[in-house]
């Protein structure tokens, strides 16, 4: 029983990506409330296909990857998201990852994602994941801060 649920609205349920290990995904569920005090059957909330998405982060020749640098995906519909650590290689995996539109960003300390991604530079769509995806990612270094 979910308790203080706004009547008469649209709501989304679904697993958090973190907690579903390796049992797999529950897909967005949309549902629509009723009045106050209202019972809804949402039927059973099943795990399906997850994903595992993997890569590599790189960097210029020569350079070392900062430590604590991470990989986070995040589901576009859901406030749902996931951060992976990176290995020192500049590997990363994660699994339990959903069909669903996804985005990837990269939190390594004085880079950015390389110029092949566009302006913003600031995270890759990834497609509704019908499929697992092994990616390789260049790093650039990101432009120092302007002074405050």
């Amino acid at each position: 029983m979910l308790a203080n649920v706004v009547p008469n609205d649209l709501m989304v349920l679904y697993s958090k990506m973190a907690d579903s290990g390796e049992r797999g995904a529950v897909p967005l569920k949309y549902v629509e409330t009723l009045d106050h005090g209202s019972v809804i059957d949402v039927g059973d909330l099943v795990a399906g296909a997850a994903r595992r998405v993997a890569g590599r982060l790189t960097l210029p020749v020569g350079e070392r990857l900062p430590p604590d640098s991470t990989v986070t995906l995040f589901r576009q519909t859901a406030w749902d998201f996931l951060t992976v650590p990176v290995a020192d290689d500049g590997t990363f995996a994660t699994h339990a990852i959903p069909e669903e539109p996804l985005s990837l960003s990269v939190g390594v300390r004085g880079y950015r994602l390389a110029d092949k991604y566009g302006r913003a530079r600031r995270a890759v769509p990834l497609a509704p994941l019908e499929r697992d995806r092994t990616l390789s990612l260049p790093l650039e270094p990101a432009p120092a801060a302007p002074p405050r």
